[in-house]
């Protein structure tokens, strides 16, 4: 059963207050006090959905009650009951104290418990539209987290794997990491025949720009095109696995069409 709203009502007549608690009570939790001061003492206590004050007490005004309220509890809806009709006396209650509704003394019983109702259902939706815009933050926040997660894989990933692989890993709960695991793979291993009396012979500078690069450029592609992923590079050399982390089910022939590929733009 949901907890009943907090009214608190302050009132320096105990007959106001017996007569407020008889026609609030059933239906809300109602604290009760005698003057503004302890009223506040309540104010720092409970998270009151509605608060209704008499305005002329001894120790303070109802609108400086309801002022003092307001760092406290923003959110709450107050009413203020006034056996005075002057004009300017309302207007400031209602500009300082942010006064939902006031009452003149005496009021109709059944017109108060209908406004404090109302007032109820509105203290309810401030409450809920609040908690609705902090749950929208934190899905502002997740969402940003991983699209920075995201962001982090590809840019560590994109340039050795396919796409397909960085999106494997995307998929997996928090951050990539090494996780063990057995499985049947294809292994392919590239080497560039006659590279060592190559480097031998010719400027190692020219040697890197002019052919390793473009050479390994080429053979990683292939790599990838065929759903393989390039594990290291090594001088001149490349190995490369077919079948993990994806698994496509002919990835031995995978591995094999990848190297003709590669032999053939090699010569190119």
């Amino acid at each position: 059963m949901p907890e009943l709203a907090k009214v608190l009502i302050v009132d320096d007549e105990p007959d106001v207050l017996d007569l407020l608690e008889r026609s609030l009570g059933l239906d809300y939790q109602v604290f009760r006090a005698n003057g503004g001061s302890e009223g506040l003492e309540l104010v720092w206590q409970h998270r009151f959905a509605v608060i209704i004050t008499d305005q002329r007490m001894p120790d303070m005004s109802g609108v400086e009650f309801l002022e003092r309220t307001i760092e406290y509890l923003p959110d709450t809806i107050r009413i203020i009951l006034t056996g005075y009709t002057g004009v300017e006396d309302l207007i400031g209650a209602i500009n300082a104290g942010r006064v939902y509704r006031y009452f003149t003394k005496p009021w109709e019983p059944r017109e108060l418990e209908i406004t404090v109702r109302r007032a109820v259902e509105t203290y309810q939706l401030i409450c809920e539209r609040a908690q609705l815009l902090i749950e929208l933050r934190h899905k502002v926040d997740d969402l940003a987290a991983a699209l920075a997660r995201e962001e982090r894989v590809r840019a560590v990933f994109q340039k050795y794997v396919p796409a397909e692989v960085v999106n494997h890993v995307l998929a997996q709960e928090g951050e990539p990491g090494l996780i063990g695991e057995r499985r049947e793979v294809t292994v392919l291993f590239s080497d560039l025949r006659g590279f060592t009396s190559l480097v031998e012979q010719a400027d190692p500078q020219w040697v890197v720009q002019e052919i390793l690069t473009p050479y390994l450029g080429e053979l990683g592609a292939v790599v990838m095109e065929h759903g393989g992923i390039i594990d290291k590079y090594l001088g001149d050399g490349l190995l490369a696995v077919f079948g993990a982390p994806l698994e496509h089910g002919d990835d031995p022939l995978r591995a094999v069409l990848a190297a003709l590929e590669m032999r053939r733009r090699a010569e190119q």
